[in-house]
């Protein structure tokens, strides 16, 4: 879905797959950054002289299967407007609209605002060929411009997690009684190499909330958006009785370079750090972080695999 316009194939940030039915001029703006970590909004010029209706779509990846269950949204907007949105789940192939509804805006000049949203289609889509719609009048945007970002869907999640995991691919998954998940993947805990164009992984840009998880361009050529992160991982395993074999990085990069044994420090530090977020008391200043972010439990880690 690309929700906060990332890059794809270590390009520069992209629009793709966003698009307007309706309106052509749609530019991509780091000048009024949502958050240090999400600088690149979608900004949707307009004037007081159009009197019809802006919109944007997504495809999602893949299509969007539409179902009969609440889907819950999300997105944010900066700029004065007077009007409300219409988000909508409509097939791009015949217009059909499966579930719609209204958004009441309450916008500060100047400011993001965070709207949210349910979507209930009472019927099954024939196919995944629909799109997510978000709707808005051009003639109330009194700035004479919108910005977007951070633009997300999530159909209904296991165990209802916020920010969580598919039904059906944690049912599959539960069916086979795993016992054990390894987790980051080694290609993502590596990293291509000691370049900033394909960094690895790192465990303290993939907590908290999502407006600050800046993500990153992973080894496989897209964007990573960390919106599963240390947190989500852990979470995962311990929904389906796994037992959780956490990944740190050894200091060696994909592309055959190494990090010199003299200068190992900060990382073996970095590990320890992570280590006390996860499996910290409250009274600790990183588990008493990991608490603020709505983990007071510490996590069980009894395996640490390096590299």
């Amino acid at each position: 879905m690309n929700r906060a316009f990332q890059a794809v194939n270590f390009s520069s940030a992209t629009l793709d797959p966003w698009h307007s039915p309706s309106f052509s001029s749609l530019t991509l703006q780091n000048t009024s950054p949502l958050s240090s970590a999400l600088s690149t909004s979608l900004n949707i010029a307009t004037d007081n002289s159009i009197n019809g209706t802006v919109s944007i779509a997504n495809p999602g990846y893949y299509g969007i299967d539409v179902r009969p269950q609440d889907y819950q949204g999300s997105f944010y907007v900066r700029g004065s407007y007077e009007g409300n949105f219409t988000v909508s789940l409509v097939s791009h192939l015949t217009g059909d609209t499966f579930a719609s509804t209204g958004v009441i805006a309450n916008s500060t000049p100047g400011q993001w605002t965070q709207y949210e949203y349910t979507l209930s289609p009472t019927a099954t889509a024939p196919n995944t060929n629909n799109s997510l719609l978000l709707e808005f009048d051009g003639a109330l945007a009194t700035d004479g411009s919108l910005n977007f970002n951070l633009l997300s869907l999530f159909p209904p999640t296991y165990n209802n997690r916020a920010n969580g995991m598919r039904q059906d691919l944690m049912e599959a998954w539960a069916g086979i009684n795993p016992s054990f998940f390894r987790a980051p993947g080694g290609d993502n805990v590596e990293g291509l190499g000691p370049v900033e164009f394909s960094p690895r992984w790192q465990w303290n840009e993939t907590i908290g909330p999502l407006t600050e998880r800046p993500g990153h361009l992973n080894a496989w050529g897209y964007v990573l958006t960390d919106g599963m992160g240390l947190n989500e991982y852990f979470q995962l395993a311990q929904d389906l009785g796994m037992e959780m074999s956490l990944s740190v990085f050894s200091g060696h990069y994909l592309d055959g370079s190494s990090i010199a044994e003299d200068d190992l420090e900060p990382y073996i530090q970095d590990t320890i750090h992570e280590l006390e977020y996860l499996t910290g008391s409250v009274d600790t200043p990183l588990g008493a972080l990991r608490a603020s972010h709505g983990y007071p439990t510490p996590w069980e880690v009894n395996y640490v695999e390096i590299g």
